[in-house]
């Protein structure tokens, strides 16, 4: 399960990446598209790659263009059900909080049925 900051980095790396399976992006383009309240600099984005790369959702090498340093990506097995993973997430939240209203309301109703029957 990824981390806030992951979660983001690795959505726009694979909306990018969606039609080929692989990417060319600069640092500023990610940085550019992330949340201002994620607080990622270059730093951090380099250290959210690479855990992004040793949780095998990407391949990712450094290159250089016109003189500009550019991100290379390779979807992997994982990156490619990125977007299946994320759907399956949204329903286990979802079910988990059905689960717990109907708790509490088949609670409540018990709790109801117990004063009427010691009153």
């Amino acid at each position: 399960m990824l981390k806030r900051n992951e979660r983001a980095v690795m959505k726009i790396i694979y909306k990018a990446s969606k039609a080929t399976g692989n990417s060319v992006l600069a640092p500023d383009y990610i940085l550019d598209r992330l949340n201002p309240r994620l607080d990622v600099d270059n730093n951090k984005l380099e250290d959210i790659i690479e855990k992004l790369v040793l949780e095998e959702y990407i391949d990712f090498v450094r290159a250089e263009k016109k003189g500009e340093v550019v991100f290379v990506f390779n979807l992997l097995h994982k990156g490619i059900a990125f977007e299946r993973e994320l759907e399956n997430e949204r329903r286990s939240r979802v079910r988990w909080i059905a689960v717990t209203i109907i708790g509490a309301v088949i609670s409540t109703l018990i709790g109801l049925a117990i004063r009427q029957v010691l009153s």
